[in-house]
């Protein structure tokens, strides 16, 4: 059950680090 709560996380995260890559760039 925490499963969706987790990978909803996980995109977060990910969409955040692409965000800081694009700025670092």
């Amino acid at each position: 059950m925490l499963i969706p709560f987790y990978f909803r996380f996980l995109d977060y995260s990910l969409k955040k680090g692409l965000l800081k890559v694009i700025n670092k760039l």
